[in-house]
């Protein structure tokens, strides 16, 4: 039954969370754009595709059309940078870094987000899963590229050192789920008790160490309220204002730990010390927890986000995930709880 419980957690995750659609348009946008440039060498160069791809790519001769599929090259690398790091798959993105910064000029991490935004927005328009105005490329940050990488050189720490990743949200809320309905104080099995029962192997400390942290912060010890309201937060900091969709509520100043949800984390329960748990399982409770996080944290409401979405998303869209992603965000307007 918990095992039911945490996988349907996931389902839910990937499927009806501005996270979850995002990573599932990334991969389709680069299987979209190998396609685009095995094409456009096959046309212009009369050409087979090998392997690798990427590096055909960039031998090809210093000319026009050739720019132009290194161009659809450097945003599939783009797509690849952002999934890394969200994944938490430190070891590849550093290397994927420093490969690309051979051949592209690195940019900090939110510069890179911005960039892959516009190839993302021409994505979803091209294939009829939204409706939006053709995207701004005009690139504007409120910070230095220099203060920026800075940053984001301590989020890239915090990520190798602390195994904190998104992966550590997903997994740790899914944990949680597991003891819905419970009663008592919350069990040292949940937070990864050493033992033949804890039910957590070591090398999976993800799966409970942010369960720990929120020990410390939420304001009580009851196993079901504990429970309930972790849930919440992970909701939130999994609804971040990533999609094109949202780009009304990124502005210049935007940071790439405003949209990190493994970032967003710290920052939720930091702010959730300050806030009564949750303890009902209703609609109005969800509303108004969430509502109150995301005041105090300065963050748009996963209804915000909903909403936003909605109101450009095809009533029939043609594509599966997009449809997957629609209905949850009609569901939430009537019960976000669940």
């Amino acid at each position: 039954m918990k095992t039911a419980f945490h996988e349907v957690v996931h389902v839910y995750q990937m499927t009806g969370t501005s996270y979850g659609y995002y990573c599932q348009l990334l991969r389709d946008f680069q299987v979209n754009q190998t396609l685009l440039i095995v094409e456009s060498i096959r046309t212009y160069y009369k050409a087979a595709p090998k392997l690798p791809v990427a590096r055909q790519a960039l031998t090809l001769p210093d000319e026009p059309a050739a720019n132009t599929i290194r161009q659809m090259l450097r945003a599939w690398f783009l797509a690849d940078a952002m999934l890394l790091w969200f994944e938490g798959d430190t070891d590849a993105f550093t290397s994927s870094v420093r490969s690309i910064g051979k051949v592209f000029r690195p940019h900090p991490l939110i510069a890179t987000f911005t960039e892959l935004n516009w190839w993302l927005t021409w994505f979803v328009r091209e294939t009829g899963r939204v409706q939006l105005p053709e995207p701004d490329r005009r690139l504007v940050l409120a910070h230095s590229e220099r203060e920026l990488a800075e940053r984001e050189k301590n989020y890239l720490s915090m990520k190798i050192l602390l195994d904190q990743d998104t992966a550590g949200v997903l997994e740790s809320a899914a944990r949680a789920a597991e003891y819905w309905g419970q009663s008592g104080p919350v069990p040292p099995t949940m937070l990864g008790a050493t033992g033949a029962d804890s039910g957590i192997p070591v090398h999976l400390i993800r799966y409970a160490s942010a369960l720990q942290l929120a020990t410390h912060h939420l304001l009580t010890d009851d196993v079901h309220t504990f429970a309930l309201t972790y849930g919440i937060i992970a909701d939130v900091v999994l609804n971040a204002p990533l999609l094109p969709h949202h780009a009304s509520f990124r502005t210049a100043g935007t940071v790439i730990a405003d949209l990190d949800p493994a970032s967003r984390l710290l920052t939720a329960l930091g702010a959730s010390a300050r806030i009564r748990p949750v303890s009902d399982p209703s609609a109005a409770e969800y509303t108004r927890f969430a509502s109150e996080l995301c005041a105090a944290c300065e963050w748009p409401t996963p209804s915000d986000l909903g909403s936003a979405a909605l109101g450009v998303l095809p009533e029939h869209p043609h594509d599966y995930f997009t449809r997957l992603y629609r209905f949850p965000l009609e569901f939430r307007d009537g019960a976000p709880a669940q």
